[in-house]
């Protein structure tokens, strides 16, 4: 359980890429290596004990979810996505908070991309083919925008993409990891953004 210190009322919880969604006057509660399905079977709750004052909370989950685990059963992919996002909008709009947020994942980046081990898991980079995991990825934000009621849906600008529709390797950190170069994060590209509709992206990024 995080004990925060009281120094804002709006928070973003995520695994490690959360770091990215860093602004003046919010925390973030990053929790390296956390899977969606982790944080969801620990339940959301055990993210926020002892902060009851949130006026604003987002949470961005699900990219090491679909790197890993939703193509590693042949086949399942597409139903254990929607399975994952049910899962996660219903814990995200249970919580007794008015205004909630939900990041859609980032793009899939190509597979020649060297990573450090630290990003493996069981010794594989990834599993699924790339338009396996797009496609993974792609359902998920089309299942938060037709699952969510309460909570807003934030989406990430295309500019992030290649030529290809991959995430681009410049906007990765330098020489390899699976997370975005702080150069690419919304506060540090001068752009400080908070969506307020369920519609919103974050398409200023990189005016």
């Amino acid at each position: 359980t995080v004990k925060y210190p009281n120094l804002t009322d709006k928070i973003v919880v995520g695994d490690s890429h959360s770091i990215c969604m860093y602004r003046p006057g919010w925390n973030v509660n990053s929790i390296p290596f956390k899977t969606l399905n982790g944080i969801l079977n620990s339940g959301l709750e055990s993210t926020l004990d002892d902060f009851s004052e949130i006026s604003q909370l987002e949470f961005y989950f699900g990219n090491i979810d679909i790197r890993h685990h939703l193509c590693r059963i042949e086949g399942s992919h597409i139903q254990n996505t929607k399975d994952l996002v049910a899962r996660y909008v219903k814990a995200v709009e249970a919580l007794p908070y008015d205004d909630l947020g939900i990041y859609e994942p980032l793009l899939i980046e190509h597979p020649s991309r060297k990573l450090p081990k630290t990003g493996y898991y069981k010794g594989h980079p990834f599993y699924g083919t790339w338009e396996q995991r797009d496609e993974c990825r792609k359902i998920f934000l089309d299942e938060l925008d037709r699952l969510t009621s309460r909570a807003k849906v934030i989406r990430w600008t295309n500019h992030l993409a290649n030529s290809q529709g991959e995430l681009s390797f410049d906007a990765m950190e330098k020489p390899g990891s699976v997370h975005l170069s702080r150069a690419y994060y919304p506060h540090w590209t001068g752009i400080d953004k908070t969506p307020q509709r369920a519609e919103s992206h974050l398409e200023s990024f990189f005016s």
